[in-house]
């Protein structure tokens, strides 16, 4: 039997996404990609166990907003704040495996624009999203 994914090479595993067996080169090139793997999947877990850390220097320096600077004192009068958004942030990501870091980045990076905008010249301007996931993240942190 052909992979269900390329129809090319054989097909060794099980797909939970496609609920068929695919090679694992199409597992691995399009795992989380094109494929909405779900957590249950081996071959997921498995990746994720061998997967390298992140740097801050993978990132892009711009979308960090490097120039705002945020005092320790704000952090620590808006604890509350800090923490619950942190907490709603974890709780959406988790519920959405698709969402990528990425994702969220760009999504805060465009809210945050926004918000620039609106303080510094008055103007409402949203900043166009790349990604449908931005974009519903987005929607779901301006209604705070």
């Amino acid at each position: 039997m052909s992979c269900a994914i390329c129809e090319k090479r054989k097909e060794k595993r099980f797909c939970l996404a496609v609920h068929g067996r695919i090679c694992p080169q199409c597992c691995g090139e399009q795992r989380e990609v094109t494929l909405d793997c779900p957590r249950e999947c081996v071959y997921l877990q498995q990746a994720r166990e061998h997967e390298k850390t992140r740097q801050i220097d993978d990132l892009d320096r711009s979308a960090l907003f490097p120039q705002i600077q945020i005092p320790e004192q704000f952090i620590y009068e808006h604890e509350h704040l800090v923490v619950g958004l942190s907490y709603a942030l974890f709780k959406s990501a988790s519920s959405h495996p698709s969402l990528m870091d990425a994702d969220l980045i760009s999504a805060l990076a465009s809210l945050i624009s926004s918000y620039q905008t609106l303080v510094n010249s008055g103007l409402v301007y949203e900043t166009p999203m790349p990604a449908w996931d931005a974009r519903r993240w987005r929607r779901k942190f301006r209604t705070w």
